[in-house]
């Protein structure tokens, strides 16, 4: 014979209801640093136009295009972005929430 929670309510014993889970958001730990350079909102103030801007996420999305190589292209343009910061927004270990560019 099995002694489990079924049994007890057999017996008309009532089982605690769960307690509710309070908001642990704050206990979220937030992304520290410098702003990500390659958010949507900094590009849009970098002075890339917008062909460039689709072509970057293409760069960024495809995985035989080297981050160095990235940020080359990307310094040419005018925009300075270090290859770490290029290799961190893939990564997703940024400041930002990766949203597409």
């Amino acid at each position: 014979m099995c002694y489990g929670a079924s049994n007890l309510s057999r017996k008309g014993a009532k089982l605690a209801p769960k307690p509710e889970v309070p908001d642990l958001s704050e206990f979220v730990p937030t992304r520290r640093g410098p702003p990500c350079r390659l958010s949507p909102t900094a590009l849009e103030v970098s002075g890339l136009t917008d062909d460039q801007r689709i072509k970057l996420q293409a760069a960024l999305d495809s995985r035989l295009i080297q981050g160095t190589r990235i940020a080359a292209v990307v310094t040419e343009w005018g925009y300075r972005v270090p290859a770490e910061t290029v290799n961190r927004h893939r990564r997703g270990i940024c400041s930002c929430d990766r949203g597409d560019i």
